[in-house]
């Protein structure tokens, strides 16, 4: 199996994959055997070794063979997990350009930080590509956390 996880600054996601590709080399959600999206409270490190325990009361973690990590505690967490760590904007390019080819725009608001990334195909590799990307410095205007906190305030 595989696992992927993105720990960002609001909350965790984690994915279980089944590294058995059924039917074809194409991406499908049957591969996908267990997500979970937690908020971290600050406690990101806690929160991935809670979902990690909740996951090895049903999988034998042994079965694991790959774990990459991103986000912006992804380093801290890949270190001790002994996963891969993969920078946020090379994750969610790669992503878009295997599972949304069409796609030439992304813009991400986390909690920390915005970013927009412009794809392109680049004919001769047959992929698609970042062409440019920008991010916001860190700052609680235009990012999910303030917009998330101001339905509170209102």
């Amino acid at each position: 199996m595989y696992l992927g996880i993105d720990v960002g600054s609001v909350s965790v996601k984690v994915v279980l994959m089944d590294d058995q590709i059924k039917g074809s080399a194409e991406f499908n959600s049957d591969l996908i055997k267990e997500r979970h999206y937690l908020r971290s409270h600050g406690q990101p490190v806690d929160t991935v070794l809670s979902i990690l325990r909740d996951l090895a009361t049903r999988y034998p973690l042994d079965n694991i063979s790959l774990v990459a990590i991103t986000g912006s505690g992804g380093k801290l967490i890949a270190e001790k997990l002994n996963g891969f760590f993969v920078n946020e904007v090379m994750a969610q390019s790669t992503a878009t350009g295997a599972l949304h080819p069409d796609v030439k725009t992304v813009i991400e608001i986390g909690g920390e930080d915005s970013k927009l990334i412009i794809m392109h195909e680049d004919e001769r590799a047959a992929t698609v590509q970042v062409r440019d990307f920008s991010m916001n410095t860190v700052c609680a205007t235009g990012t999910g956390s303030f917009l998330d906190q101001q339905p509170t305030r209102l």
